[in-house]
């Protein structure tokens, strides 16, 4: 002991006594072990740029609350914060008093990478320069080490880089190519809107005489049909350069515009909301946004994900709403929900770098994902597992003809090459509604790359006797106890009669052309 101080050899129980003019006192000490520890650097700024805690040293002890990881880093600076327990851990809601922005929130690099893991999870390093900051817009990049310090950070990426053969553009421009010659060779008549959107996606003059479009059985439409028939025919009409607004004396973008309820829905079913959005914006209609947004965000589940009916996040159906909400970014907390939507998906990518939907891993499951990630602005290369991308895990569904099938040794599937081919058009690109969108006039047809806006679109080019209505791959009539297709594309739910819904009794049908 010296000047008061006790200095521990070892872990244990000890005793110690101690004599102060002719008092004696004594006790038993514990020591703990030390366990293992890191030194990293840590800067912690806020959403207007200023540095909470400047950039410096910190130890983080491993018997610390949150451990040796970027969170346990946070914790070792001791600056305040607060966090929220949520079913995939610790979310960090305020630093120094600090709440997060409701656009971004308290998000974190390291060595001036971004993670694919919470806080808590990743393991840190000796040397690791981590940045804790306030974001305002989570698609902006947050300051970086090199930023605050003038000094690169010495340790190498955390996370594995995506295999550069995987991911890139090249790969998907070779890729589109071999899939529209598959159609060229192959299948000229198509069956559903979702098949005109894939070869628009891909840049396809589907009016030079090649191809049979749908026979869209406008005389179909009406009050008992579901939004999402509605939503599918205007954009299957768009994508074929054909005008929705004035078919036959019947304007189909303000009879969708008239479906929308009081709380911004256009049904009952998620999928009619988001399709019906994606129409309508596509359209560039006039129609109540705001309350469609605020339901259709209301509707996010407590992981970030989306689902059509229960309690799990389906991947397919949160990058669809990634889709429907991606033009409306503007709307002050949507960029949040993106955000958190991002990250489930993050959290439910296998480690093949590819998705399942309903317990299978599937072609259109990544499809859906690439999607809606390039609808908001994110490069699907960026969404890895273990190096393997989103892309890749849908590259090896491609059979040697070049179409797609649905399950890894599977035949050829025609929903599985169309939302194959649409994915793929959409990275090489950019997203087709956006592209459709853009080139858009309400009362113009859409044009195609070389044409004149306005240009007659091409007459009924099939028997309607050989078809099968849009939007339905198998030509299954439509019944009134039918439930909506998913996606709008047909994923068809059928339920067997109200006894059964009482038993909770679901027959599920195969997931069908999701666009």
């Amino acid at each position: 002991m010296e000047k008061g101080l006790i200095t521990a050899l070892k872990a244990g129980n000890t005793f110690v006594s101690a004599t102060k003019d002719g008092i004696t006192a004594q006790l038993v000490v514990k020591v703990n072990p030390t366990g293992a520890a890191v030194r990293v650097n840590i800067a912690i700024v806020g959403k207007d740029g200023e540095l909470i805690y400047e950039p410096g040293e910190v130890t983080v002890q491993e018997s610390g609350e949150w451990g040796l990881t970027a969170l346990g880093a946070l914790e070792a600076t001791g600056v305040s914060y607060e966090v929220k327990d949520t079913d995939y851990g610790p979310y960090v809601t305020s630093v120094n008093g600090q709440a997060g922005d409701p656009n971004g929130g308290w998000m974190y690099t390291v060595n001036d990478k971004s993670l694919l893991v919470g806080m808590h999870q990743y393991e840190l390093q000796d040397g690791d320069c981590i940045v804790i900051y306030n974001s305002t817009d989570w698609q902006i990049p947050g300051p970086t080490w090199e930023e605050l310090t003038g000094q690169t950070p010495p340790n190498s990426d955390p996370d594995p880089e995506p295999d550069p053969g995987q991911g890139t553009n090249i790969e998907a421009s070779e890729a589109l190519a071999e899939i529209v010659s598959y159609y060229r060779n192959n299948k000229t008549t198509l069956n559903s809107w979702a098949e005109v959107v894939a070869l628009r996606s891909a840049g396809v003059d589907l009016r030079d005489g090649s191809w049979k479009l749908p026979d869209w059985k406008i005389d179909e439409l009406d009050e008992d049909s579901y939004a999402t028939d509605y939503a599918g025919t205007i954009i299957g009409m768009l994508a074929a350069g054909q005008e929705p607004t004035d078919v036959g004396g019947r304007n189909l973008v303000q009879e969708l515009v008239d479906r929308q309820r009081s709380d911004g829905s256009f049904g009952d079913w998620l999928n009619e909301t988001i399709w019906s959005m994606i129409a309508l914006d596509t359209a560039k209609a006039e129609y109540d946004v705001s309350a469609a947004v605020k339901y259709l965000c209301d509707q996010q589940l407590a992981d970030g994900g989306f689902t059509l009916f229960g309690t799990e996040s389906d991947p397919d159906m949160t990058g669809m709403v990634l889709i429907a909400l991606a033009p409306h970014q503007d709307i002050q907390g949507v960029s949040a929900v993106i955000a958190y939507a991002v990250e489930c998906l993050k959290r439910l990518q296998g480690e093949s770098g590819g998705f399942a939907s309903w317990g299978e891993e599937s072609a259109e499951s990544a499809a859906a994902v690439i999607r809606g990630l390039v609808a908001v602005g994110i490069d699907p290369a960026t969404m890895a597992k273990n190096g393997n991308t989103v892309l890749a895990a849908l590259m090896s569904y491609q059979l040697a003809d070049k179409s797609f099938s649905h399950i890894k040794g599977g035949g050829s599937d025609p929903m599985a090459t169309c939302q194959a081919l649409t994915a793929i058009g959409d990275i090489v690109y950019g997203s087709v509604f956006a592209r459709i969108r853009d080139s858009y006039t309400p009362g113009q047809f859409a044009p195609y790359p070389g044409a004149e806006p306005g240009t007659t679109p091409p007459g009924d080019q099939q028997d309607p006797d050989e078809t099968t209505p849009a939007g339905d791959e198998q030509g299954e009539k439509k019944e009134s106890t039918d439930l909506p297709k998913t996606g709008g594309e047909n994923l068809l739910y059928y339920l067997a009669g109200a006894a059964l819904l009482c038993a909770g009794t679901l027959m599920v049908r195969r997931k069908q052309l999701k666009a």
